[in-house]
């Protein structure tokens, strides 16, 4: 399944389901919504499918991406345009396949279920499921779930590493009137991502992997006693590039041969996890997609440490809203906005915003709550914020 061809975004349209492709969704205007049976799953949807086109459709500039979201691309632009990535985004791919790295050298397999956040396999909590209720997932799903795992959620266990923004970031984006439009607000034009960003055309892990594959069994047994750690490899954030942070990969997932029907409907039942992989990302890559802190020591001495921000308490969303929309500095601490928030508020001045809010609250591994959340600030919301942030403190 290519996610540049296939019909694998799930939709509905007057209460009839249905997967469509990204070239419908980007070459035709219709009151599509996306549509997942869990609202982390159908933000991860949106996520996944904003970069797809941020990483393939960049435009160039504000005029570009003004005229993108006014009016749909022609079938022959986006035939065009995709041409360059077909390999890069299909999931069973025979040697790039899409988030997933080609001989893990785990021996075990790992039932699907523990690929989706929340469902109780290994330590994660219940909610209404049990264990080993889902024995296999179609393909669209399976995607979703894979962008989601490595890009929103804790790593599987205490040993696994999460994506570059921490276990459970909190993701701001911004709901526009159809599907399509919706994305196209959460897409940043090239002048943005050049000041932000050390390289745009780069590669994802996947393709480029951290550690040449030919060696990775030699690495992760060199790396893997504690005497070794030195050895291990470092990543310094302002080196990673554009499409490999949005496409982050911090672990070793490889999906099993799936089995098709009669029909063609191809499913998946398993996974390998590889062997710890050993690394580190030293500073904070700037995601497109999520606000962040910033503090100062308490004696002003020592450096300052930057974090995204995630829900660590059963407080409401609203309470961190001025985080979500204002940048503020002080001496000793300051927030910034997610850049697609800061882009929307500059490009797009004047307009109402519906701010969607989503994110995990966790303990290690362990999913304690979902947070998905829906927003409206009318018209001049940024010209408000002495006033919402008087709201918001009482």
């Amino acid at each position: 399944m290519n996610l540049l061809i296939d019909n694998w975004i799930p939709v509905q349209l007057k209460g009839e389901f249905k997967y469509i492709s990204l070239k419908r969704l980007l070459c035709e205007e219709k009151e599509w919504q996306l549509c997942c049976n869990r609202d982390d799953m159908e933000l991860a949807a949106l996520q996944l499918t904003v970069c797809l086109v941020q990483v393939v459709f960049m435009p160039e500039g504000p005029d570009a991406l003004l005229e993108a979201w006014e009016t749909p691309m022609k079938e022959s632009e986006y035939e065009q345009g995709i041409q360059k990535y077909l390999d890069w985004f299909d999931l069973l791919h025979p040697e790039t396949p899409f988030m997933q790295i080609k001989k893990t050298m785990a021996k075990e397999n790992t039932p699907i279920q523990k690929i989706f956040v929340g469902l109780p396999e290994g330590n994660n909590h219940s909610f209404f499921n049990q264990v080993g209720e889902v024995q296999s997932m179609g393909l669209p799903e399976v995607a979703v779930a894979l962008f989601n795992q490595n890009t929103n959620a804790p790593g599987f266990s205490g040993k696994q590493k999460a994506g570059l923004r921490g276990a459970t970031p909190i993701s701001t984006l911004i709901l526009g009137n159809s599907l399509r439009e919706t994305i196209w607000v959460n897409v940043l034009n090239k002048e943005m991502v050049n000041l932000l960003y050390p390289d745009i055309e780069d590669k994802p892990i996947w393709v480029e992997p951290i550690v040449e594959l030919s060696g990775l069994d030699e690495y992760i047994k060199l790396t893997k006693p504690k005497k070794n750690a030195h050895l291990r490899k470092t990543i310094y954030s302002n080196k990673i590039g554009f499409i490999r942070g949005l496409f982050w990969l911090p672990v070793l997932i490889e999906l099993n041969p799936v089995f098709c029907n009669e029909k063609k409907e191809c499913r998946v039942d398993s996974f390998k996890i590889g062997s710890d992989f050993y690394f580190q990302v030293e500073g904070v890559w700037p995601h497109p997609h999520s606000p962040r802190k910033w503090s100062m020591g308490k004696d002003g001495e020592h450096e300052k440490s930057e974090y995204f921000l995630s829900f660590t308490t059963t407080a409401p969303a609203w309470t961190h809203l001025s985080s979500f929309l204002i940048k503020k500095e002080s001496d000793q601490e300051g927030t910034t906005p997610a850049p697609v928030i800061t882009q929307y508020r500059n490009l797009f001045r004047g307009k109402p915003l519906n701010l969607i809010v989503g994110g995990y609250r966790n303990r290690q591994a362990l999913i304690m709550q979902r947070r998905h959340e829906l927003f409206s600030l009318k018209k001049g919301w940024d010209g408000g914020f002495n006033q919402l942030n008087l709201l918001i403190n009482i």
